[in-house]
Formats: structure tokens, C-alpha cells, sequence
């Protein structure tokens, strides 16, 4: 019951409008290299991660099934970017580098009205 629970509240906050970005790593295992090496691009600049509001999230094969399931993510590692709107901006099956992520976000609608109401 509780499991059950829990699995619902997880499809509900990758699904509903949210105030955040998400991206979303799954990989086939705690120990997979790609997700070491995507760990560390985003602790790189943190401060560029908060500033556009993004929530990182780390899915692992059998544990999270049902969000590789919901996904459809089939590959030892994939990365996804979600937007504030719900919608799956970017998907890839190799770590996304700073550059990358914040160039996609940059030229979304939303994060271009954000950058005119910030001082």
C-alpha cells in the first residue's frame, strides 16, 4: 500500500506543472561511470543549476522501474531534461554538458521571461 503510495506521488511530480526543471538521470546501476561523470558537470556550477531552477533527479533500473517504464528508457544510461511545462526537452544516451543544458534552457519561453523579471 504504502509502495503504491509512494509510486503515485512520483508520477504526480514528473507529470503536473511544476516550479521546477527537472533533469532526470536513469542508468542501469548505482555504480554506472556516466552518471559519476554527469554528477560532476552539475556540481561544476551549482550555482548556474539553481539559477534556472533545475531539480536533478536519479533513476535506477529495478528500483524505479516504473519511471523507466513511464519513460520508456531502454539504455544503460539517459539523461532527460523536462521543462516547467511538463514536456521533454532533451533526451541522450551520454551525460549533457553545462554548455548544452543551459543553452536549451536559455532559449526556452519561460526561462527568457525569467531573465527579464530578475534585477
Amino acid at each position: 500500500m504504502l509502495r503504491t503510495l509512494f509510486t503515485a506521488l512520483i508520477f504526480l511530480s514528473t507529470t503536473i506543472f511544476r516550479e521546477k526543471r527537472m533533469l532526470l538521470i536513469f542508468a542501469d546501476r548505482p555504480g554506472n561511470q556516466l552518471v559519476k561523470k554527469q554528477k560532476d558537470i552539475l556540481d561544476a556550477n551549482v550555482a548556474g543549476i539553481n539559477e534556472r531552477d533545475i531539480e536533478v533527479l536519479t533513476y535506477y533500473e529495478g528500483k524505479d522501474r516504473v519511471q523507466f517504464q513511464k519513460r520508456s528508457v531502454k539504455d544503460a544510461f539517459t539523461v532527460i531534461l523536462i521543462g516547467k511545462d511538463g514536456g521533454e526537452k532533451y533526451r541522450a544516451t551520454q551525460p549533457i554538458t553545462l554548455s548544452k543544458l543551459f543553452g536549451i534552457i536559455d532559449a526556452m519561453p519561460m526561462r527568457v521571461q525569467e531573465m527579464k523579471s530578475r534585477p
